[in-house]
């Protein structure tokens, strides 16, 4: 087996560094980083060094090292160590805690190396899965502040009590106002955010409650009830794709099938 690993950052996160690998054979030598390092463990295991002890983490388990602290890795048997990464800096870790309670909080800190936590690790596949494949990046903002928000509320040692949600009926319906006049752009949490006085991270989960979806896939919605007019008119599957804000006609058949249950040509020709 050969190692393998995909390395790269995410602009619109402050550049968040992010790797998904496959390591047999690699030894990562005492290191520290100046961000968090916070890994979940897909297949194999890792066996590494922190805080003087040797510790053995298995699939399925979180790996969370506080920034400037030393540690080691490498693969814990023949199995290797498959495993996804990303490295928030203090910032955005410190705002996903302050937009979890509605107030400044300071730097989250972590006692356990290890956390098994089938919820938080599934987020965090969930969000690495959602960044290389998902063109939105309101799907992105909202993957985020979900898998590292229920890390911070639920193993901090610091952690900070979640805001209780409001009724704020006036500000999410601004916010569905804006999507349904803007919804052949590729909107943002902080957009919202700015237009409703309320952080990203509340601001997702009150539209939630009130609406039964995120922002994101309310967006998606009106795209698809866009685009099945538009398919009823006799326009391309492309054309109509690039008129509602989807990237490109894959990207729309993707979620016009999850959504409608048949591609967007099949509709064309049951409209026709």
């Amino acid at each position: 087996m050969r190692d393998q690993a995909t390395y790269w950052r995410v602009p619109h996160f402050d550049n968040l560094e992010m790797l998904h690998a496959a390591y047999y054979e690699h030894v990562f030598q005492p290191h520290i980083h100046e961000e968090f390092s916070i890994s979940v463990i897909d297949g194999g295991g890792n066996a590494f060094r922190h805080r003087g002890s040797e510790h053995i983490a298995t699939p399925g388990t979180v790996i969370v090292i506080n920034p400037q602290e030393l540690h080691t890795g490498s693969a814990a048997n023949e199995l290797g160590l498959h495993y996804r990464a990303m490295y928030p800096g203090v910032i955005l870790m410190r705002q996903i805690a302050t937009e979890l309670t509605g107030s400044p909080w300071g730097m989250p800190f972590f006692k356990q190396s290890i956390i098994y936590d089938p919820l938080v690790a599934g987020l965090m596949q969930r969000f690495h899965n959602i960044v290389r494949t998902e063109a939105s990046i309101m799907a992105q903002q909202t993957a985020l502040r979900v898998a590292l928000g229920q890390l911070v509320a639920r193993h901090a040692v610091n952690r900070p009590q979640v805001q209780a949600l409001g009724d704020e009926r006036l500000a999410v319906a601004k916010a569905r106002d804006y999507l349904e006049e803007h919804y052949t752009e590729n909107v943002t949490l902080e957009t919202l955010s700015e237009l409703t006085a309320l952080s990203p991270f509340y601001l997702a989960r009150v539209f939630h409650q009130q609406v039964g979806l995120p922002p994101h896939k309310y967006l998606t919605h009106i795209r698809i009830t866009r685009a099945k007019a538009l398919l009823t008119l006799g326009n391309s599957a492309l054309d109509v794709a690039l008129a509602t804000g989807f990237t490109d006609q894959s990207h729309l058949t993707r979620h016009f099938k999850r959504i409608v249950g048949i591609t967007p040509g099949h509709y064309a020709r049951l409209s026709s």
